[in-house]
């Protein structure tokens, strides 16, 4: 067949229009060649392993990749949960070492329904004299009662920034209020 075609080629009486309709018969006569090779390939015992083989490598890999998405999940859970417990311990030590320093203080009236948190006597380690907000210190934090400042005698005043209570006051020496409720001469 091959020197058939070389030969009706070189032949100068066959036309162009038998010559490509000789290739054509060819090229399809190739195509059912490579169409059945592959069907025997696809469908042959041996292509039935290769592709159990293959799928079980794929499948192994996706089971694989499925377990390390789920290690990856894991971890960042871990990394969150280890955050959580750094945070908790961080406020458990807070409320520990604000549990021993509220040890220190009692409620005293000041001066006329004037209440604060004041150091217990010999408990003030050297601190001046200061009163802490009622309010705050039952919230669970210790927030110290600052003067107004104002020159008008009659309208000083005691104040949280924390919690913006005001207590109005006529003294603005907290060393002089607190030895007054103490019951020793300011």
């Amino acid at each position: 067949m091959g020197r058939d075609v070389a030969h009706q080629f070189n032949d100068p009486q066959i036309g162009s229009k038998e010559f490509f309709q000789g290739f054509s018969g060819i090229l399809a006569s190739l195509d059912d060649a490579c169409e059945r090779t592959i069907k025997n390939l696809v469908w042959s015992p041996r292509s039935n392993r290769l592709r159990h083989r293959m799928s079980t490598r794929f499948g192994w890999c996706a089971t694989n990749i499925d377990l390390q998405r789920e290690i990856l999940a894991a971890q960042a859970q871990q990394s969150a949960l280890i955050e959580n417990v750094s945070k908790l311990e961080k406020e458990v030590t807070a409320l520990k070492a604000w549990d021993a320093d509220k040890q220190r203080y009692e409620l005293k009236d000041l001066w006329r329904g004037f209440f604060a948190f004041i150091p217990k006597e010999g408990m003030e380690n050297g601190e001046p004299a200061h009163a802490i907000c009622a309010n705050c210190y039952q919230r669970g934090f210790k927030s110290f009662l600052q003067s107004s400042g104002h020159p008008v005698i009659h309208d000083r005043s005691w104040d949280c920034h924390a919690c913006k209570a005001k207590i109005k006051n006529q003294s603005n020496n907290m060393g002089e209020l607190i030895a007054r409720c103490r019951g020793a001469p300011a």
